[in-house]
């Protein structure tokens, strides 16, 4: 009997996500999503975020992974994926999943009637902030004086006229506490992923000694150049958001990258990613790129977020 009743719940379940997974439902959630995120209304994204998969939002990284998961979940490209997903968890049982993907309907039902701030807001996940106040920072011992100089695997300076907040003197303030030390490179080798959005970096001198990573976060900086990650061969996700960058040629030598935030840049040609064979996923919001390319890099089965 309770096999019946079983089987009768999920099949009626099954039916359901059928009905709402539809084409014009997917169009209009990523229409959703793309429209808070493009007006920069952060705490509408959160909220969305958490109908969506119910996770505490204060160890889901920062708004540009939200808003990559969220549209990963809800993409257009990926109906296909989801009718046939659907199929197989009835299939198995899986009920616990088959209502995860109910959540669907909520976010379809929701509106976003309140006022939210407008302001980015950095989330609190391991990154500098959980050593020092990335406000201070801003505008106190600022390099006012100094040059990097490598010399035998260290970092030492001499006297200029240049104020610049690089990615070296920032990491060594976010470690340590002093930009004013000296630290081994082969020290870098040892990070995976790195949180460095909103800490105000000019540009990415010393990046290139952080061979390992496969995670990065430089979202709402100044940074114009990204040429420095070219030699970061590992690379998987890379998070640009909010800044200057124009060109990106060097991104196309990260073979091995799958997901890349550039939205909200000054970039208008995205061709030269096209030979990355891994790519999976691009946001190119708030850029201005051809309907052509994006057509293009769409009929290589890559997510397009514009």
């Amino acid at each position: 009997m309770w096999a019946f009743l079983f089987n009768v719940m999920t099949s009626s379940l099954t039916k359901k996500l059928h009905s709402v997974y539809t084409l014009d439902n997917l169009h209009k959630i990523t229409a959703k999503i793309i429209e808070v995120y493009r007006d920069k209304q952060y705490d509408a994204l959160r909220e969305i975020y958490h109908l969506t998969f119910f996770e505490d939002l204060s160890h889901s990284g920062t708004v540009s992974k939200l808003f990559y998961r969220l549209m990963m979940q809800y993409h257009p490209d990926r109906f296909i994926y989801f009718k046939t997903e659907i199929d197989r968890l009835f299939q198995v049982g899986d009920t616990e999943n088959l209502k995860k993907l109910s959540r669907i309907s909520e976010v379809l039902s929701y509106n976003n009637s309140r006022q939210f701030n407008n302001h980015a807001e950095i989330d609190e996940t391991f990154a500098a902030s959980d050593i020092w106040n990335k406000e201070e920072f801003e505008f106190e011992e600022e390099i006012e004086n100094e040059e990097l100089i490598e010399d035998d695997g260290y970092v030492l300076f001499e006297e200029t006229n240049i104020k610049r907040n690089d990615f070296y003197s920032v990491l060594k303030r976010n470690i340590y506490g002093s930009k004013n030390i000296e630290l081994p490179f082969y020290y870098l080798e040892d990070f995976n992923t790195l949180d460095m959005a909103g800490y105000a970096l000019d540009d990415l001198d010393g990046i290139k000694h952080c061979k390992n990573l496969i995670t990065i976060d430089l979202s709402d900086n100044n940074i114009s150049d990204v040429s420095e990650l070219s030699t970061i061969n590992n690379l998987q996700e890379v998070y640009l958001n909010n800044n200057t960058v124009g060109y990106i040629d060097g991104l196309a030598y990260l073979i091995h990258l799958r997901i890349l935030d550039i939205s909200f840049n000054k970039i208008d040609d995205i061709s030269p990613l096209l030979s990355l064979t891994e790519l999976e996923y691009i946001n190119i919001v708030g850029n201005n790129i051809s309907l052509e390319q994006i057509k293009t890099f769409k009929e290589k089965g890559i997510v397009v977020v514009y």
